[in-house]
């Protein structure tokens, strides 16, 4: 049988929201549905959630962290990091299509409020 380390809860917790936050990154990387989103995001909130139970013990005092987990907590900050910054260039983005399209809709608006009043030619048949 093989040799296997005791996991505590906390190194469990942490060892869960790492495997949640690499998949919703992977996701974002691939750009999966948001429905897919939605799901890994859930996940990850879970996870976090068992973090944060598994970060305190009995008496209310933090859990002393051992290096390991240190080293997974730094990945986990380096993915959310990712995360948002990819979240922040796709949002840019759309807020540039947003204004080009704005100055789209104006520049029709105006052409068309410009052609309203030019004099118009009427031919009658007789």
């Amino acid at each position: 049988m093989e040799n296997v380390l005791p996991v505590d809860r906390l190194e469990e917790s942490v060892f869960s929201l790492l495997a949640a936050t690499e998949s919703l990154w992977l996701a974002l990387a691939d750009a999966s549905s948001s429905d897919e989103w939605v799901a890994l995001l859930e996940r990850r909130s879970a996870a976090f959630q068992a973090l944060e139970r598994a970060a305190f013990d009995a008496s209310g005092g933090l859990v002393p962290v051992p290096a390991a987990v240190r080293t997974c907590l730094d990945r986990i900050s380096e993915l959310d990091a990712a995360i948002l910054r990819t979240g922040s260039e796709a949002l840019e983005r759309l807020q540039k299509e947003r204004i080009a399209l704005a100055g789209r809709r104006r520049a029709v608006l105006a052409h068309s409020l410009h052609e309203r009043e030019l004099p118009r030619a009427v031919t009658v048949k007789a």
